[in-house]
């Protein structure tokens, strides 16, 4: 067996153990709770996990992904984090030859993990997971480098300002990027800076492309307008789905029938029938009812 394999077997079991606390920093960290205090709980009943159940990865496996205490579902989300940490931790102590150079990278790639679950569940990069890394790799590549491991500071200042300082750019020109994700390019500018530029470059690279994606997938601020066919059809349909009444507004004959008048001879005028009644001395005949209308409004 390689070194590289030995070195990558007794990280994996350490790797578990710190994917267990990064599923404490996805539940916790977007909530505002403490990562300490209290210990870790169903989340459905609220029941403190036993010490026999909280066992990275076996204890979710023992338990069929349910509760000991109430039988609810446990997410999966919490062995994949646990398995991706420790497979990304021991892939790190494989590569990298230098205790120093696979310390760093194993922290730095233990936070991925994480990270990705709390962006695709909340769409934020967490400040609290952010100002700590930008102040303790940094610190680390200072202490490193004065211990004589192969880090470079200068490299690790320029990956710095190119990487995050072109997406802090990118971010206030466009405006579709947050700034969570312009302090992660900051962290990986340090840690990979210090390896060696050509890896900011491929970071660069692939963020670019990210970015071009993303902005195709964006869909449009303006509505195109509609010219020829397209909108001579639109406001036929629009005419069809209008009120039954035409659109041109039509006469008064045509929507109501005039009252039909009375003749003289059929009802006497006002001033003959008072007349006629007081020189007979008859009642004065009712005239007939009036025609109703046609419409009613």
């Amino acid at each position: 067996m390689s070194d590289a394999w030995l070195r990558a077997l007794v990280a994996f079991p350490f790797g578990l153990v710190v994917g267990s606390f990064m599923t404490v920093v996805v539940a916790r960290v977007p909530a505002g709770e403490s990562l300490v205090r209290p210990r870790s709980r169903c989340p459905s009943c609220g029941t403190p996990i036993r010490n026999r159940d909280n066992v990275p990865l076996f204890g979710w496996v023992l338990l069929r992904g349910r509760c000991r205490a109430c039988s609810a579902p446990i997410s999966p989300v919490y062995p994949i984090v646990e398995l991706t940490t420790a497979a990304v931790f021991a892939a790190a102590f494989a590569v990298a030859d230098d205790p120093w150079v696979a310390v760093m990278l194993a922290a730095f790639l233990s936070l991925m993990p994480a990270i990705t679950v709390i962006d695709v569940r909340h769409r934020i990069v967490p400040n609290r997971l952010m100002y700590p890394a930008l102040v303790a790799f940094p610190a680390f590549v200072l202490v490193a480098a004065a211990a004589g491991a192969d880090v470079d500071v200068v490299r690790a200042a320029i990956g710095f300002a190119a990487f995050g300082g072109g997406l802090l750019l990118v971010a206030l020109v466009s405006g579709g990027m947050g700034m969570g994700d312009v302090k992660l390019a900051a962290v990986e500018g340090v840690v990979l800076g210090a390896l060696g530029l050509r890896y900011v470059a491929v970071a660069a690279g692939a963020a670019d492309v990210a970015v071009a994606a993303l902005a195709k997938r964006a869909p449009p601020t303006r509505t195109p307008a509609r010219t020829g066919p397209s909108r001579a059809r639109t406001i036929r349909s629009s005419r069809a789905s209008s009120s039954c009444w035409p659109t041109a507004p039509a006469s008064s004959a045509s929507r109501r029938p005039s009252r039909p008048t009375t003749t003289s001879t059929s009802r006497p005028p006002r001033s003959s029938a008072a007349s006629w009644s007081r020189s007979t001395g008859s009642a004065v005949p009712s005239a007939p009812p009036a025609a109703p209308s046609a419409f009613r409004r």
